[in-house]
């Protein structure tokens, strides 16, 4: 009698471990990961981006999907920063890596189009909240997006990088 209970009890864990395997995995590849890619004057506290469940990367082989771009639409990117330097202003650039970067076209100037508080105080923390035009014109591709805020020095506040893919809106 004993030992069926312990087969049946075993059987019951083993199951419970192939779903939880499962489940994890699951959950692992439903988001997407940014990575810091070269900030040196502060800390980069999260990043929202629109239609995408970002999270932090653990480690650099983080598994991630691709946020996606829907071609003729607006993608938001909302960062929260603590900056550890004092700065006057700050500029933003975006770029989307193919084999080289690649620029989007915004206006640079983080306090006048993008909510920044200038100047950057040291030590506060602060936000950034751009408004991306992926253009019609773009091709529909993978891309590594490169979200970099620079001080007035032109030396980076925090840079991120996270994957996305840039598409047609997918038929209902």
């Amino acid at each position: 009698m004993q030992s069926i209970f312990y087969s049946m009890l075993s059987s019951h864990i083993c199951v419970l471990i192939t779903f939880l395997i499962v489940y994890q995995s699951y959950s692992i590849d439903a988001e997407t990961f940014y990575k810091d890619c070269g900030s040196r004057g502060g800390q980069l506290n999260s990043l929202m981006v629109s239609g995408c469940d970002m999270k932090p990367a653990k480690s650099r082989s983080a598994v991630s999907d691709r946020c996606s771009f829907i071609r003729g639409s607006n993608v938001t990117l909302f960062a929260t920063f603590t900056p550890e330097v004092d700065s006057a202003n700050a500029t933003v650039k975006v770029y989307g890596t193919l084999v080289v970067p690649i620029p989007f076209y915004i206006e640079p100037d983080a306090c006048k189009a993008w909510g920044t508080k200038c100047p950057l105080a040291k030590g506060i923390k602060n936000t950034l909240n751009i408004t991306l035009p992926i253009r019609t014109e773009y091709p529909s591709v993978s891309v590594g997006v490169k979200l970099i805020l620079n001080d007035g020095n032109e030396k980076p506040v925090f840079c991120t990088f996270f994957p996305a893919v840039i598409e047609e809106k997918k038929a209902s």
